[in-house]
């Protein structure tokens, strides 16, 4: 879908050409130039590798999601990549403490959005980290009908298992994450300058 070379530099070495004269006369041989060193090799520094998080120590260097231009467009698979963007913005979230593209994609009002951002900055503000628990969105259907002002899509939402981590390594008691699959709501509106923002996100079972 909502993603971070050297370069060598060949010095060529000169080549002195000889002239021989016209006349009779013997030209005096030319003095071969001093070969100029190379010059030396620059690469640029490598990118940190990412590391996920385990149960023992916090993920480190994991790349930001980037958001597709198709997640922008009016239009059924428009509306689905921004969807499978929201969810990669969420997770990304959840494994570093960094809610910045989860809220940039979700409407003041959606307390589904909110709840998760909550629980992210709990998490991590107090030193603590999270293990898996990534939500994966399946079987995206829509009409494209609006519904007052919302635009309404369909989802089965995939959780994966998981921990939360308190600060000294131990469980936190207040957080984790179990494995799960459940239909869900996802109702976004659009905007022609901002595009798709996530509006209510709710478990079918829950209208």
């Amino acid at each position: 879908m909502k993603q971070f070379r050297p370069a060598n530099v060949v010095v060529a070495g000169l080549v002195a050409l000889a002239l021989a004269g016209c006349s009779g006369t013997t030209a005096e041989p030319s003095e071969s130039p001093t070969p100029s060193s190379a010059a030396p090799t620059s690469s640029a520094p490598a990118s940190p590798t990412p590391k996920p998080a385990t149960s023992t120590s916090p993920a480190e260097n994991l790349e930001k999601p980037e958001k597709p231009e198709l997640a922008s467009e009016f239009s059924a698979a428009g509306y689905e990549a921004f969807v499978e963007y929201w969810f990669e913005a969420q997770n990304y979230a959840m494994a570093t403490g960094d809610t910045t593209l989860l809220d940039e994609v979700s409407d003041d009002g959606c307390r589904f959005c909110r709840v998760r951002s909550f629980v992210a900055h709990d998490i991590y503000d107090d030193g603590g980290w999270a293990q898996g628990g990534e939500l994966t969105p399946k079987d995206f259907i829509t009409n494209m009908r609006p519904v007052e002002d919302y635009f309404h899509a369909g989802i089965v939402l995939q959780q994966a298992d998981g921990g939360v981590y308190l600060e000294d390594g131990s469980v936190d008691p207040d957080h984790g994450f179990e494995e799960l699959s459940i239909e869900y709501d996802f109702l976004t509106y659009f905007d022609d300058e901002a595009g798709w923002s996530a509006a209510i996100i709710e478990k079918v079972e829950d209208q």
